[in-house]
């Protein structure tokens, strides 16, 4: 029960730290990936439950019940749970969110996605193109808090190894709850002074949560990806793409602007448009194949890099 255990954990420690920040204004100041307290400096003191298997709630001791019966599904003790998240609109969530999504199910992976922007737009490009993957399903989130019993219901019924959610690009309340039930949050971010501002705010908050739970190591994982990278950036982009090495845990692989993502909003997942042109009977087709199969391994490498092989 050990990752189950973990996101109790997380519950109650983002439980008691936002309680805790209403009554204490502590300030931070962020200095790159690093942070130091400037003011009372205290931790909440998030009281650690002992589990008891009769009284657990949220993610129940089913793997017992189920391994000395033999009549339910294993849990799946190795799902993960990734949040694309940013407060700003237009910085490629969905873009992203769909690509990530196709290197999983090109991996063999049962892909669960969550949409809960309010727009939809992931939610309404799978039913506008009739998605149809038995490794994919697409449900719209109208409110995050919705995400843990859902999440409870995939861990113990084992029906998916990754879930995906495409959150609203706005500040919020939310943001908490998102954290408590992610293992990964994930950050995208345009070469753009306004993105780097937005992408700033997003990661002191991120900082302040971690300085005011208990044990921060149960909190997800930070990374900021950096979104629609031309291969040739200007001289602002490089201005912009320097400070957030800097200031933010930037994962190496960036997120390339490229086409193929554009046919893929277009025309379905980019694994599948680049099986599509490797089989073709059109040379021409065949020789493009490389070009989505390049974008499909950005991905891939990306995925790799948040949640592990």
């Amino acid at each position: 029960f050990q990752a189950q255990n973990r996101r109790l954990f997380r519950r109650e420690s983002c439980t008691v730290a936002r309680n805790l920040s209403r009554r204490q204004g502590t300030r931070y100041k962020v200095q790159g990936a690093r942070c130091r307290v400037l003011g009372t400096g205290h931790k909440a003191q998030a009281t650690k439950r002992i589990i008891d298997l009769k009284q657990v709630t949220g993610y129940k001791a089913q793997g017992a019940v189920s391994r000395l019966q033999g009549t339910d599904t294993m849990p799946n003790e190795n799902l993960k749970v990734i949040s694309i998240m940013t407060r700003k609109g237009g910085a490629g969530k969905t873009t992203l969110t769909r690509a990530l999504v196709s290197a999983a199910i090109a991996q063999g992976k049962r892909c669960l996605v969550f949409d809960a922007d309010p727009q939809q737009a992931l939610a309404r490009w799978a039913t506008k193109l009739k998605i149809e993957d038995p490794l994919f399903t697409i449900e719209t989130l109208s409110k995050v808090s919705e995400l843990e019993a859902k999440a409870e219901a995939t861990y113990e019924n084992d029906t998916a190894d990754l879930i995906f959610v495409d959150t609203i690009g706005a500040a919020g309340k939310w943001a908490e709850d998102l954290a408590r039930e992610s293992d990964a949050l994930i950050v995208p971010m345009r070469l753009s002074d306004d993105d780097f501002e937005i992408t700033t705010d997003t990661f002191n908050w991120y900082v302040d949560l971690r300085g005011r739970v208990d044990d921060p190591s149960a909190l997800p994982s930070f990374k900021v990806v950096l979104s629609a990278v031309s291969p040739r950036q200007s001289k602002a982009e490089v201005e912009v793409e320097q400070k957030a090495l800097k200031n933010f845990p930037v994962l190496d692989d960036y997120f390339l602007f490229r086409k193929q993502h554009i046919d893929a909003a277009a025309h379905g997942f980019v694994h599948d448009l680049a099986k599509q042109r490797r089989e073709s009977i059109n040379p021409l087709q065949r020789r493009h194949a490389k070009h989505f199969e390049e974008a499909l391994e950005e991905a891939s490498d990306i995925l790799k890099a948040v949640v592990g092989s």
